[in-house]
């Protein structure tokens, strides 16, 4: 039997996919059932990522190239028929990009290409306020460009890409704003309700985890216990880590 994460889509020809979960244990998923009967034995058959958000900024100003292109994107926004389909036509690196007549707060520009994904980019004229959060430039991925990476060349790709926006990347700092991971597992027999619920909704959600430099109040400790279990987020930081 397969069980696998809803939305989730399984592939076999990613380089990314067995790096992804590889030190990842099924030992984790092997639950002690209330009946008796034994726990039942589970094998991971496949994991990747299914969709991934990466930001990058820092003590780094806009690039030359960034701050003539943002004359011409400005124009284009300011003057957009919107009675019109056309978007401009924007080359970044290799490849070209579709630019939106109108931005995503708090970025002043999107861009799209359909095989690629979206990049955000902030205005160069208000540079310093992207810059304390180090989300300068967003890129949002498109699975299936992902998975023609493995590992090393995706890191290597991102660098170059986001060095094109920045003087230099020294001091710049690339991030994962989001990562979501799926995983396939077999099962040697079928599996119960509470079996079901240690090896798949275990795994997608976490009761909430505080900063310990935050002080709480009793009544305050007692309503965020009292709340559900929401999808597990972790910082940006560490997710890297754990995807790359």
């Amino acid at each position: 039997m397969t069980e696998q994460k809803k939305g989730a889509v399984a592939t076999n020809n990613s380089p990314l996919i067995d790096t992804i979960a590889s030190g990842a244990t099924m030992s984790n998923l092997q639950q002690t059932s209330s009946r008796s009967i034994p726990a039942p034995s589970y094998q991971r058959l496949i994991a990747g990522v299914d969709s991934l958000v990466t930001t990058a900024g820092g003590s780094q100003g806009p690039s030359d190239w960034l701050i003539q292109q943002q004359l011409v994107w400005s124009d284009f926004q300011r003057q957009y028929d919107y009675s019109g389909p056309d978007y401009l036509e924007v080359q970044v690196g290799d490849h070209w990009f579709q630019l939106y007549p109108t931005g995503i707060r708090p970025y002043k520009y999107t861009l799209y290409n359909p095989q690629i994904g979206y990049i955000k980019v902030w205005n160069v004229n208000t540079w310093s306020k992207g810059s304390k959060s180090k989300q300068n430039i967003m890129f949002d991925f498109r699975s299936s460009f992902i998975r023609t990476f493995d590992i090393n060349d995706l890191k290597l790709w991102l660098y170059n890409f986001y060095s094109l926006f920045f003087i230099d990347m020294h001091g710049v700092d690339i991030q994962v704003s989001r990562g979501d991971i799926f995983v396939d597992i077999m099962c040697e027999r079928m599996i119960n309700t509470e079996e079901a619920f240690n090896s798949i909704s275990r795994c997608k959600t976490t009761d909430k985890i505080y900063s310990t430099t935050v002080d709480f109040t009793e009544e305050e400790l007692e309503l965020l216990s009292s709340s559900p279990p929401t999808y597990k987020r972790r910082r940006g930081r560490n997710l890297f880590h754990l995807l790359f």
